[in-house]
């Protein structure tokens, strides 16, 4: 008994699949280990004590009646909020992985450090995944604004190439026509 309430214990404070699960099987083990005890079985198809029989001990023990159904309602319980929280939980990742695929990588994911249930190492793998683009996201950031720089680098020298070139070529051109001046000079004398 005391095994089945540190389990409960346990599902109610953190809900993990398989303990869930486990305290749900204890609860029917423990229904089955009643029934058992008090002389019945819990019928299976064709198995099991004639209804009379069945009928008569819950007459002679009204309250094992009782202790059956609130072993079964308690099972129900937590399997009712196994899945309510699973849901949750579920949802909670889906709205994260959406924020994350539109391209908002600043999501902060708070969790359980240590937390080695499938839940937790989902959300750890989600925080990493985020910071992981987040640092790839800045990568790619910073390698733009270097080639952005050395872009304009390279205009600003290729400005600079064609005002020398230009000022080279008038310089040419002055350089030719004296040379023509010169020659027309020197034809003449």
């Amino acid at each position: 008994m005391s095994e089945l309430l540190r389990r409960l214990m346990t599902v109610t404070g953190r809900l993990t699949l398989t303990g869930n699960l486990v305290a749900i099987g204890s609860l029917i083990a423990l229904a089955q280990s009643t029934a058992l005890y008090w002389g019945f079985t819990l019928a299976s198809a064709g198995s099991g004590p004639p209804i009379g029989s069945l009928a008569e001990g819950l007459a002679r023990q009204p309250w094992l009646l009782t202790l059956s159904i609130l072993l079964c309602a308690a099972a129900l319980f937590l399997l009712a909020t196994f899945i309510y929280w699973s849901r949750v939980g579920l949802n909670r990742l889906i709205r994260a992985a959406q924020r994350i695929a539109s391209g908002d990588v600043s999501l902060s994911i708070s969790g359980l450090r240590g937390d080695h249930t499938e839940a937790g190492q989902m959300w750890t793998s989600m925080r990493q995944m985020s910071s992981n683009l987040a640092s790839i996201a800045g990568q790619v950031r910073s390698s733009s604004n270097i080639i952005a720089n050395g872009s304009h680098q390279i205009a600003e020298g290729f400005a600079s190439l064609s005002s020398r070139t230009e000022e080279e070529a008038s310089t040419l051109e002055e350089t030719a026509s004296s040379m023509e001046e010169l020659s027309s000079t020197v034809r003449l004398n």
